[in-house]
């Protein structure tokens, strides 16, 4: 595995069958392009990355079962002061067990970290906090609130932690749901045709 010792910040990206969730780019690139991948499909999921990252390390860990997975990764997160998720449904499910697991603070809903500072949405977007982290953290990133510059090279091969789930009691998952279009979180569309609320004119009606 590389030498993180000269990393301070990770992307850890939940991954279902190869496939990234909702704001991953965008946490991988905030964390400066170095990140975790943990799940099932993770080499797939590597390849479609669209920014430049390194190092991609992949965690092949099966289904999603978070309380297993935060057990199972804090250990290999320990050497990174920040451990930055999307803020995807997993990722939202991962983090506050991640932060329970490593006896760190959990800062959710930000939208961005620079050095120790982390910028936090609340009250549905109408008012944003500045946050200064003293020590290590977990946080995570809203997605679609921050560019990213497209990927210019082949990422390097993926290297493959070394990872097993202990059987604990957690969570089971019974099925996933496809969302429904019309209460969708805008944030995880992938096309947004308009927006916006119209005025309402005087009403008429005909004989």
């Amino acid at each position: 595995m590389s030498d993180v010792s000269e990393y301070q910040r990770i992307a850890v990206v939940p991954v279902r069958g190869g496939v990234l969730p909702a704001g991953a780019d965008e946490t991988v690139a905030e964390a400066g392009g170095v990140v975790l991948l943990a799940g099932s499909g993770t080499s797939e999921a590597a390849a479609s990355l669209a920014v430049d990252a390194v190092p991609v390390l992949t965690a092949e860990i099966g289904d999603p079962a978070f309380g297993g997975w935060a057990a199972t990764l804090s250990p290999v997160l320990a050497a990174y002061r920040a451990v930055l998720l999307p803020a995807s449904p997993d990722g939202r499910d991962l983090a506050p067990r991640l932060a329970a697991a490593m006896d760190r603070p959990l800062l959710a809903g930000a939208t961005e970290y620079r050095d120790g500072m982390i910028r936090l949405a609340r009250r549905g977007g109408l008012v944003m906090t500045q946050v200064v982290a003293d020590g290590p953290v977990v946080v995570t990133l809203q997605p679609g609130v921050r560019g990213i510059e497209p990927r210019q090279r082949d990422l390097p091969a993926p290297e493959p932690v070394t990872a097993r789930v202990a059987t604990r009691h957690d969570a089971t998952v019974l099925d996933v749901l496809p969302p429904d279009p019309g209460t969708m979180d805008l944030a995880e569309s992938q096309r947004i045709i308009a927006g916006g609320a119209g005025r309402a004119g005087p009403r008429t009606s005909a004989c």
